[in-house]
């Protein structure tokens, strides 16, 4: 009786089996806590990196620089002088290639004290844009236009020949700054037929506030080349660009 009351007053050693148990799960024991741990740390970077990608693809196009989508569409609603209105449609069919049409209502011809008098017009004109360089600090790139304006007040109707060449760097974050060309060229009909070939120059900024969503500004002025002589002319333009 005093040496089975010895025995139960210390523990029990654990038999070889049971010690040859725990061993072999120690090894998975392990590894399932370096993975909840690796969990938790990347957890916080993985969602930096979400939000980098969303970023990086608001920035990786643009409606009126040089960054033709790779993929889709988009559509750009813009206001100014000397249109009061234009709407632009763009479908990417190539890489650096654009083509697509665009509405609009002009109510100067490009030239804020026209003689006799501001008219109004509907534009009808076919788009192309063209990448020229697309790097992540700086774009450049090309849009054309041709299409006919039809006046709505008088019948000098006409047939428009044009393009726009911009180059923007970005200077922090999603916002581009740059400098531009026009060339809207008109060949007029009617009573007041002439050739117009008015030349621009100045600044060009987009900055894009959300993914697929980007706001566009031009201001341009230069000299109006035309048959009846030469005058002040200028363009000034607010857009908002969507991706689709």
């Amino acid at each position: 009786m005093r040496d089975m009351r010895l025995t139960s007053a210390f523990p029990t050693y654990a038999r070889p089996y049971e010690l040859y148990a725990a061993l072999c799960l120690l090894p998975a024991l392990v590894l399932t806590t370096q993975s909840i741990a690796l969990a938790q740390d990347t957890t916080p970077s993985t969602a930096a990196d979400l939000t980098t990608t969303k970023v990086l693809r608001s920035v990786s196009w643009d409606a009126s620089l040089g960054a033709v989508p790779k993929s889709g569409a988009l559509i750009q609603a813009e206001a100014g002088f000397s249109e009061a209105a234009r709407v632009s449609y763009h479908h990417t069919v190539a890489p650096g290639l654009s083509l697509g049409a665009s509405v609009g209502f002009d109510y100067g011809q490009w030239v804020p004290n026209r003689q006799p008098g501001f008219s109004s017009a509907l534009k009808l004109q076919g788009v192309a844009r063209y990448t020229l360089w697309n790097e992540p600090g700086l774009r450049a790139g090309l849009r054309l236009n041709a299409g006919t304006r039809i006046d709505l007040a008088s019948n000098n109707s006409g047939i428009l020949l044009g393009g726009d060449l911009h180059v923007a760097w970005l200077l922090e974050n999603r916002l581009f700054l740059g400098a531009g060309a026009s060339v809207p060229i008109g060949i007029f009909f009617g009573n007041q037929a002439r050739l117009s070939v008015p030349l621009l120059v100045g600044p060009v900024a987009e900055f894009h506030w959300a993914p697929s969503w980007a706001v566009t500004a031009e201001l341009k002025v230069g000299a109006d080349l035309n048959t009846s002589g030469t005058r002040f002319a200028s363009r000034v333009l607010v857009g908002v660009a969507y991706r689709l």
